[in-house]
């Protein structure tokens, strides 16, 4: 069988009407913040705490201490994550892992999220709950 040539079109992604093609690099850094991101593996530092972890966003946006605070407590309120907020990461279940990612990814209030089987882990109660949580969150 031959096969023909063909040239493949560039990608673009657009955001309100922006090219992001056309962003700076500092422009595109900034607008990363703009963006949660949870994925299949959750990329977690599995050698820190829950709480270590969801406030590393916090850290690289530089806010000050009583904001970092108040953020945290949100995503650990909204996402029940109480129990195990000071434990290390590599010693809780997937389920909770899961959840701490997604509270990584929600806690610099981004405009939108990009989520890969974010409940893929966790039992039905949790998935219901985690599904109601992001029902909420796009309704505001």
């Amino acid at each position: 069988m031959i096969m023909g040539s063909f040239a493949v079109p560039a990608k673009t992604v657009y955001h309100r009407n922006e090219d992001m093609a056309k962003m700076t690099r500092d422009e595109r850094q900034l607008y990363r913040r703009k963006v949660g991101l949870v994925l299949q593996d959750d990329h977690l530092l599995h050698w820190k705490t829950a709480r270590e972890n969801i406030a590393y966003p916090l850290h690289i946006a530089e806010l000050g201490e009583e904001l970092m605070q108040i953020q945290m407590q949100k995503v650990v309120d909204l996402l029940q994550l109480h129990d195990y907020i000071d434990q290390q990461v590599g010693l809780v279940s997937g389920g909770h892992r899961e959840k701490i990612a997604l509270a990584r990814a929600l806690v610099l209030q981004p405009e939108f999220l990009v989520l890969d089987e974010p409940t893929g882990n966790l039992d039905w109660e949790d998935t219901k709950n985690i599904a109601d949580i992001l029902i909420k969150l796009n309704s505001q």
